[in-house]
């Protein structure tokens, strides 16, 4: 099994240590060193081809792994020796090779998920495309950077929609780091035509909630939490906002016409592995806002007790989508591995020098998602 990923990823650390508890290996590997510290290759002769990876902490070739676990793929750009206008062009060599690199590397491998899927999982347009296909309930969305357009669809909505940027980024400052989440606006809130144009976002009918749903699906495996997040001072908008502990959160059982929905969009996309976000509204309809592929789970475990962890890893062993969690099978949560998880991730942070999760030096390298 191989599990890609970045420093200080506690997910990748915890599934890790759950595997071996239950007797089993992973190779961990932390793509963002490519391609400061690793070098990798595909070659092709007249004998087939091989892919090899070696970044200094591993070293492997072939496409021999019966698990892949796309965890956090990544890379970094070392901005110190790169002139500023061979940026870009580093950029988008770096991009081109990963995304031939992995099509090659998973080739044969159960991979959660695969490369090009993805990719066009994390498109929220065609998650809607999809969604409108099987018939999910979901707001009316405008994905534009046309400012006459933008505000005809706001002023169509009681001049009250929601506002989210196609991708979640970070701003960092000296003091701290910001990031934007939804947010309601009108139109006095949007910023001037010129500057509208430029940053294409999305605008979204305001829904108004009774509750959320995050359902995390495990393969076939739907594991269903409730959000109460109208309770909350912070999170009433977007309930990643609100004080974790404040949500009151506590698992349901799945819907089964979701759990159906949330299936079949999965195969769609081609994935195996995602959390559904769902409002309940007024009338107890079920809304779609979005599915993340590569969603947090561990901290619904911590909050609720749910086998997430467990059922995580033994979608990795069983390499099918329609896995059992058999009752003869070893249990293994997050509780139970948690402090060698996190004593994992500081012995790699202090290893690297960082944490790819704190961001670090972004004068000097940038950490790029792909």
């Amino acid at each position: 099994m191989l599990i890609i990923t970045t420093v200080g990823d506690i997910h990748a650390y915890a599934v890790r240590e759950a595997l071996k508890a239950k007797g089993y290996d992973a190779l961990l590997w932390h793509s963002s060193s490519f391609p400061v510290n690793g070098k990798e290759s595909v070659i092709f002769r007249s004998d087939g081809g091989n892919c090899i990876v070696d970044d200094g902490e591993i070293k492997f070739s072939g496409n021999r792994f019966l698990t892949i676990w796309r965890r956090r793929p990544a890379f970094k750009l070392n901005y110190s020796i790169l002139h500023t206008s061979d940026i870009q062009y580093a950029s988008y060599q770096c991009s081109s090779f990963r995304r031939g690199f992995f099509y090659f590397l998973e080739k044969g491998s159960f991979c959660i998920n695969p490369c090009q899927a993805a990719l066009n999982a994390n498109s929220k347009v065609v998650q809607n495309c999809i969604a409108y296909k099987l018939g999910i309930k979901m707001p009316k969305t405008l994905y534009s950077n046309n400012p006459e357009t933008i505000k005809e669809f706001i002023k169509d909505n009681d001049n009250r929609v929601v506002f989210k940027p196609l991708e979640l980024i970070l701003w960092q400052t000296k003091e701290k780091i910001i990031t934007s989440f939804s947010s309601v606006i009108s139109e006095k809130d949007l910023c001037d035509d010129c500057i509208l144009q430029q940053t294409p976002a999305i605008f979204q009918e305001y829904v108004e909630k009774k509750y959320e749903l995050r359902i995390t699906m495990i393969g076939d495996l739907g594991f269903c939490a409730r959000i109460n997040s109208q309770q909350t001072s912070d999170g009433k908008i977007d309930w990643r906002k609100a004080n974790i502990e404040s949500l009151n959160m506590y698992m349901i059982d799945t819907p089964e016409e979701l759990l159906i929905l949330c299936r079949m969009m999965m195969k769609e996309l081609g994935i195996v592995f995602g959390c559904f976000d769902f409002i309940v509204n007024s009338k107890n309809e079920y809304v779609f806002l979005e599915v993340n592929q590569m969603g947090q789970f561990l901290f619904i475990e911590r909050l609720t007790g749910a086998p997430l962890l467990d059922a995580f890893t033994e979608l990795m062993i069983q390499r099918k989508r329609n896995l059992k969690l058999n009752k003869g099978r070893k249990i293994v949560r997050y509780d139970d591995i948690y402090e060698e998880a996190q004593a994992f991730s500081k012995e790699m942070q202090d290893i690297h020098g960082y944490s790819d999760f704190e961001e670090k030096n972004l004068d000097d390298e940038e950490r790029i998602i792909v």
